[in-house]
C-alpha cells in the first residue's frame, strides 16, 4: 500500500496486482478465494488478481523437516510460546509470476516493499559464527543480485524494491502522511488474518504504529486488543528489545521484524506521547532494562537520537532502484518534511 501511494504521489502511473498463494489459504480454503478488501476498493486503474498454487510447497516442507530447524528453534527457545514460522521464498516466487503480468503489459519495472531493516541477520549461529536471517531474499545484496540474474533472462524486465532506502522506523513514520486512514485497514501477520494477537510479529507491527500513529486507532486496528497488556508475553519483548543475561547474544525472532533497537526507539516515542502507558508491563521491562542502564535523563536523550538518526532517514544510494523511479519519490518523501536526508 505505501508503495502504491509513494507511486501515485510521485506522478509514476502502476499496474496494481494481487496474487493468493495457498501458502497462506488463498487459493484452496472454500471461503477465501477473493482478493483483499484493500485491494478491492483502492482507486487504481489497472489491477491484476493472480492465483497461484505453488508446487514447491512439498518441496519446501520437505526441506524443513529434513533440515532440523523447528527442532533446532526449539532448542533455542524452550520457553518459545509460538513454533517457528514455515514461510516458503514468495518473493522470488511472486517476482517470477508477475514476469508474465510484465511482459503481457509491457511494465519494464516490478516493484516490491522489501525494507532495509532485513538487511540484518536476527542472530549469529554460535557453532558457525554465521548469521542467519529470517528471509534472505528481503535484502540488498539478494535485491542486487536478481537484478543481474533477472537480466540474463528476460528482456526489458526488472524487479526492484522501493523500500530498501528505509528502515522499518523511517515506513512506520511515512505511513499515516502518505497513505491517509486506509492504514488501518491492513494487516501484517504471518501467523493469523488478521492478526494472530500472539506471536512476535504482532506486537512489533503494533508497538511501531503505536510510536507514529494514533494509539486508539491503532487498538482497534487490532480489534480492541492493546497487545501491551498481553499476559505470558515477557520472553517474546525480551527478544524484541535485546534484552539479554550478561554473556548471552541477543536473538531477535525469526520473523519479519526489524531491528531491535528500532523496538527500543518505538518504546521510547511511545513513552513520551503516552506516559500513562508505563505501567504496562513490556514497559517497566524497558525501564528496568534499557532505560536504567542508561543512566541519566541527558544520556537516554542522546541515545535515542542516535538511534533516530540512523533508523530515521532515507538511504539514497543503498538500493537499485532506476533513477526515473528513485528521484521523484525521493523528491516527494523529501517535500514532506518527516525524515532525514543523506544528500
Amino acid at each position: 500500500l505505501l508503495c502504491l501511494k509513494l507511486l501515485e504521489k510521485s506522478g509514476i502511473d502502476y499496474h496494481m496486482w494481487q496474487y493468493l498463494d495457498h501458502l497462506y489459504q488463498t487459493v484452496e480454503a472454500k471461503d477465501d478465494r477473493a482478493a483483499s478488501a484493500l485491494f478491492k476498493t483502492l482507486p487504481a486503474t489497472h489491477k491484476h488478481l493472480v492465483y497461484f498454487n505453488e508446487d514447491s510447497y512439498l518441496f519446501e516442507m520437505t526441506r524443513r523437516r529434513d533440515s532440523g530447524i523447528e527442532s533446532y528453534y526449539k532448542q533455542l527457545h524452550p520457553e518459545a510460546t509460538v513454533a517457528f514460522c514455515q514461510n516458503a521464498g514468495e518473493p522470488t516466487l511472486g517476482m517470477i509470476i508477475g514476469a508474465g503480468l510484465q511482459a503481457g503489459y509491457q511494465l519494464p519495472l516490478a516493484v516490491w516493499g522489501d525494507e532495509k531493516s532485513a538487511d540484518s541477520p536476527n542472530f549469529i549461529d554460535p557453532a558457525t559464527g554465521i548469521g542467519v536471517m529470517h528471509s534472505g531474499t528481503k535484502t540488498l545484496d539478494y535485491a542486487v543480485n536478481i537484478q543481474r540474474c533477472w537480466g540474463t533472462i528476460f528482456k526489458n524486465l526488472q524487479w526492484v524494491s522501493l523500500l530498501h532506502p528505509f528502515y522499518d522506523t523511517a515506513i512506520f513514520k511515512l505511513l499515516k502522511p502518505v497513505v491517509g486512514d486506509s492504514v488501518y485497514q491492513t494487516h501484517s501477520c504471518n501467523r493469523g488474518d488478521p492478526w494472530c494477537l500472539e506471536c512476535p510479529k504482532c506486537l512489533y507491527v503494533f508497538s511501531g504504529l503505536t510510536a507514529y500513529l494514533d494509539r486508539p486507532d491503532v487498538i482497534r486496528q487490532f480489534g480492541g486488543n492493546d497487545l501491551f497488556q498481553k499476559k505470558n508475553k515477557t520472553e517474546m519483548w525480551k527478544e524484541l528489545l535485546a534484552i539479554v543475561k550478561d554473556g548471552e547474544t541477543p536473538r531477535r525472532p525469526l520473523e519479519c521484524v526489524g531491528e531491535q533497537k528500532e523496538l527500543q526507539l518505538y518504546f521510547w516515542e511511545i513513552k513520551k506521547r503516552y506516559p500513562e502507558i508505563t505501567s504496562a508491563p513490556p514497559f517497566r521491562l524497558f525501564q528496568s532494562e534499557i532505560l536504567d542502564h542508561l543512566g541519566s535523563e541527558s544520556r537516554q536523550e542522546k541515545y535515542f537520537e542516535e538511534l533516530k538518526a540512523k533508523y530515521g532517514k532515507i538511504y539514497r544510494n543503498e538500493h537499485v532502484i532506476p533513477a526515473w523511479v528513485a528521484e521523484p519519490v525521493f523528491d516527494y518523501i523529501t517535500g514532506l518534511n518527516i525524515l532525514c536526508d543523506d544528500i
